[in-house]
């Protein structure tokens, strides 16, 4: 028997429309699958899966943190039904991410940066992504198109250069090393893991950590 558990659409981190992943599975002959796109369940995928043969369940990859130990982590959740609570919550992070977005580039923008949250939904659409999913990295990605921008990055960075990559790390990603200084927050941005706790051990529903190796290599 054949099974995919993880891998994602536009909606997230992957190019493709969902019917293609279908298509996609059948030819590859998978008997079993689930989208784990991020903070979003598709019931679309759902009654695709039917349509082409496919065994599937409700599941996402949700984006949650620990509060005791200040960790942000995602974990993928699988069940035969994701209950409306559950939606609540996942909406509730689409929209606080929406809210870090505009937050971030309105830093930029008072730093004389040329940027504006449609650059971006332009920029990630070239590359078939949908808006509910851009990031940070996304950004960075924009404003590395202009020279202008570059300029006023390396003027922040002490006259030395950075590429793309360099920049996101040192200065939005968590723990980069001007991250408290630069990166922009959202309080109650992501599902506490009480949240998620309490979800599975009440419907019987299934909980794991979606990246273990990069997980536990860079925190445990």
């Amino acid at each position: 028997m054949k099974l995919d558990m993880h891998f994602h659409s536009q909606f997230s981190d992957w190019t493709s429309d969902i019917e293609t992943l279908v298509q996609w599975a059948q030819k590859k002959e998978i008997d079993f699958v689930a989208l784990t796109d991020h903070d979003r369940v598709s019931d679309e995928f759902w009654e695709l899966c039917k349509k082409y043969g496919i065994t599937t369940t409700q599941s996402v990859e949700i984006s949650a943190v620990n509060q005791y130990m200040n960790k942000s982590l995602h974990l993928t959740f699988y069940a035969r039904n994701i209950e409306w609570k559950i939606r609540e919550i996942l909406d509730n992070v689409l929209e606080k991410k929406r809210e870090l977005m505009q937050k971030q580039i309105v830093w930029f923008q008072n730093i004389w940066c040329e940027i504006t949250y449609d650059d971006v939904v332009n920029f990630v659409k070239k590359f078939s992504r949908s808006e509910t999913w851009m990031n940070k990295y996304d950004i960075v990605r924009t404003l590395y198109l202009s020279d202008k921008n570059y300029q006023i990055i390396r003027q922040l960075n002490d006259g030395i250069d950075l590429s793309v990559e360099e920049f996101y790390m040192k200065y939005l990603k968590k723990w980069g090393e001007k991250f408290e200084e630069f990166a922009s927050k959202i309080q109650d941005y992501e599902v506490k893991m009480e949240d998620t706790h309490e979800a599975v051990t009440t419907n019987n529903w299934i909980l794991s950590i979606a990246h273990p190796n990069f997980t536990f290599r860079n925190w445990i």
